[in-house]
C-alpha cells in the first residue's frame, strides 16, 4: 500500500513536469527555436528592464513556444553587455530623432544607471530599441533556423533526403511557390505531426491540398502508399 506522503510526492512531481512542459511548448523544430531566440533577443534588448521575464512568459506560453530558451536569449542585457547594448539603443534613437548622435559617453551611462538613463532620454531609448532590438533577433532568429535545420537533417537523413525530394518535385513551379514550400516543409508543424503517427496512413485523399506540399511529403516519407488531393484553386 503507497503511502499518503508517496503519492503526495508522485502529484507533486507530475504537477511540476507539466509545468515545465507548458513553458518548453512541445517538440523544439527548427521554426519554434528561431522564434523562441527571436523573442527573447528582441524583449531582452528592450529598455523594460527587471520585467523581461514576465514579457517573455507573456508572449511565449500563448504562443506555444519554448519559454525556456527565449528567457536565456533575454539575458543578452546582462550586467556587462547591457550598458553598451543600451547605449548604442540611445545613438541610434537620437539619431533617428534629432538627426545626430548624443554626447553621453559609456562611463557618464554607468553612472547613470539604468533609472536615470531612462528617465533621462527613455524616448530615444525607445525608438533605438524598435531598431536595434529587431535587427539583433532577426540576426539570432535566422542562425537559429540555419543551426537547427542543419542539426535535424544530420539526425534525421531519411527525413532530410524525403524533404529533398518533395522538394524537388516543384523546381519547374513558379519562385514563390518553390519557396513557399520550401519553408512549410521546414517548419510546418502539420507534416512533422502527422509523419510521426506510428503507422502508414495508406492510401490518402487529401481535401483544401493548396499546392500540396502536405500529402506529397507524406507520400515522400513513405507515410503514404498513394495520393489524390483536390482544391477549389485549380
Amino acid at each position: 500500500m503507497n503511502e499518503p506522503g508517496a503519492a503526495e510526492s508522485r502529484s507533486f512531481r507530475d504537477r511540476l513536469a507539466a509545468a515545465w512542459h507548458r513553458l518548453r511548448g512541445g517538440s523544439l523544430s527548427p521554426g519554434r527555436a528561431a522564434a523562441s531566440i527571436f523573442v527573447g533577443l528582441l524583449v531582452g534588448c528592450s529598455p523594460f528592464y527587471g520585467v523581461h521575464g514576465f514579457i517573455v512568459l507573456g508572449i511565449c506560453i500563448p504562443l506555444r513556444l519554448d519559454a525556456a530558451i527565449s528567457y536565456f536569449a533575454a539575458h543578452v542585457s546582462n550586467p556587462i553587455t547591457g550598458p553598451v547594448l543600451f547605449l548604442l539603443e540611445l545613438q541610434v534613437g537620437s539619431l533617428l530623432l534629432t538627426g545626430h548622435t548624443t554626447g553621453l559617453t559609456f562611463d557618464e551611462a554607468r553612472a547613470l544607471g539604468f533609472v536615470g538613463l531612462v528617465a533621462a532620454v527613455g524616448g530615444r531609448m525607445l525608438v533605438g530599441w524598435m531598431v536595434v532590438g529587431n535587427l539583433a533577433a532577426s540576426l539570432g532568429g535566422g542562425i537559429t533556423w540555419v543551426l537547427t535545420t542543419r542539426v535535424r537533417a544530420l539526425r534525421e537523413p531519411e527525413r532530410a533526403r524525403a524533404r529533398k525530394k518533395t522538394r524537388a518535385r516543384y523546381r519547374l513551379a513558379i519562385r514563390p511557390v518553390r519557396w513557399y514550400v520550401r519553408i512549410k516543409l521546414v517548419m510546418d508543424p502539420a507534416l512533422d505531426a502527422v509523419a510521426a503517427l506510428s503507422r502508414s496512413m495508406g492510401r490518402v485523399f487529401e481535401a483544401g491540398s493548396g499546392v500540396g506540399h502536405l500529402g506529397l511529403g507524406l507520400l515522400d516519407q513513405g507515410r503514404a502508399t498513394s495520393l489524390a488531393g483536390v482544391d477549389i484553386d485549380a
